[in-house]
């Protein structure tokens, strides 16, 4: 197996742009990696000028292909050259995986844990309240859920009621008056 093509993309993301980097080989397994541009300019450019130093190397070789490309740069190593190669090897890694027909994580050693918690991301609500900002492209698809109504699952979930019911009315206590010194 031999990489025959690297490829960046970049998709915006309100606040941020994402871009990753996809790797071919000539066997057709892929392997994509993420990286920052947006706040490290040049990093395409540095990638894919490092990159283009592999085709024809095969990927499942990560060890050779690490120092190989820290051995090309070795005069300005550190900063934006190891996150460039950090994305290299994480694609190489990708394919690798791929081609053994394992998880990534089987070949760092197994998995750390195994669950992973979700949150939800502020890009889509950003995306639709200020869609002046963004050529006024508006998602046009509403949230999956409100925050309370993930609040009344998680409740109800935990065989409650979605909704308590209110025993009477509170009271209003007046605050003590601080004493005289």
């Amino acid at each position: 197996m031999k990489i025959v093509k690297l490829e960046d993309f970049h998709a915006d993301g309100g606040w941020d742009t994402y871009s990753f980097l996809k790797i071919t080989t000539d066997e057709g397994v892929t392997g994509w990696s993420e990286f920052n541009e947006s706040r490290r300019k040049g990093m395409t450019s540095l990638i894919q000028g490092l990159g283009a130093t592999l085709i024809g190397e095969d990927p499942c070789a990560i060890a050779r292909i690490d120092a190989a490309l820290y051995a090309r740069s070795r005069p300005t190593a550190g900063g934006l050259t190891s996150h460039a190669i950090a994305a290299i090897e994480n694609a190489c890694l990708d394919i690798r995986g791929k081609a053994l027909g394992v998880p990534v994580y089987e070949l760092l050693g197994g998995a750390v844990r195994e669950r992973m918690p979700v949150y939800w991301s502020r890009c889509g609500v950003l995306r639709a309240r200020c869609a002046d900002l963004f050529d006024g492209k508006v998602i046009d698809r509403p949230a999956v859920r409100t925050l309370a109504e993930n609040q009344r699952a998680a409740v109800r979930r935990q065989g409650r009621p979605a909704v308590r019911p209110r025993h009477g009315r509170r009271r209003h206590r007046p605050s003590r008056a601080q004493p005289r010194r």
